[in-house]
């Protein structure tokens, strides 16, 4: 999914021609993507899709690879990796954040997962419900950034190849500071 709309970016830049330029979306979509890996995330994607990871245990702390969590459906910690039901975490022994700004982490109440190599099974619910969901914070990076690379192209919107994708601007990367995840210990 991506953080914007091309109809978005042609009233934020004043050229309707844009709303339904296929390149324009292309860019969209490599921009999007840019800052999804500089906050931290793979994706953007949807809420509507159940996401499964295995995550290596040995502390209280799990960082998932998509947030905003929208639910958390069993944790399972498993050193032999067969990961049965019946060793499901107990869902009070766990919280996770529903905010763009914690998100993406659950933290057991107490205790720590198994120390071992991808031994936990995660499976959960994450992302946004659409494009009009997603918080102004992200969507004005976007925007800046997309606005800049337009500018920069000249008269004709040109993607990039990914292999030259433009670095994210200074102020944009400074407007993903609250989204992005830094992880200081584990």
């Amino acid at each position: 999914m991506n953080l914007i709309t091309s109809a978005e970016f042609a009233t934020y830049t004043g050229k309707p021609e844009y709303a339904q330029d296929t390149v324009v979306t292309e860019a969209i979509r490599n921009v999007t993507q840019r800052i999804a890996l500089h906050t931290g995330r793979l994706d953007f994607g949807l809420s509507s899709t159940l996401r499964t990871e295995y995550i290596s245990g040995g502390a209280s702390m799990l960082f998932l690879s998509y947030w905003l969590i929208v639910s958390v459906s069993s944790i399972i910690d498993d050193i032999d990796h067969v990961f049965p039901a019946a060793d499901a975490e107990d869902p009070t022994n766990y919280h996770f954040s529903t905010d763009e700004i914690d998100g993406g982490i659950v933290q057991l109440e107490s205790g720590t997962f198994i120390e071992g190599f991808r031994n936990v099974k995660v499976q959960y619910y994450a992302g946004y419900a659409s494009t009009a969901a997603v918080i102004q914070g992200l969507k004005d990076a976007a925007l800046t950034q997309l606005k800049a690379e337009a500018y920069k192209i000249g008269a004709g919107f040109q993607v990039r190849e990914e292999s030259e994708s433009a670095a994210l601007l200074p102020e944009v990367i400074a407007m993903l500071r609250p989204y992005k995840r830094e992880i200081f210990f584990a």
